[in-house]
């Protein structure tokens, strides 16, 4: 699913291993908490720009505040 960014919100997101591209996977409700997932959570997640589906662990999720 597509997150669209919203300039000054938190969202979760993963670099494409495919094409590079950072994307948003879901908004961050709590931006003022540290995300805990752990290198066993895997997530499969979809890059919006070459549709290339890939797994995704906790170590690769970023959290990001949108910005112009």
């Amino acid at each position: 699913m597509l997150v669209e960014w919203i300039i000054g919100k938190w969202y979760l997101s993963v670099t494409c291993k495919a094409c590079g591209v950072q994307f948003a996977f879901t908004p961050d409700d709590q931006p003022d908490e540290t995300h805990y997932l752990t290198d066993s959570a895997e997530m499969v997640l979809t890059c919006p720009e070459c549709y290339f589906p890939l797994t995704y662990n906790g170590h690769e999720i970023r959290k990001v505040q949108a910005k112009k």
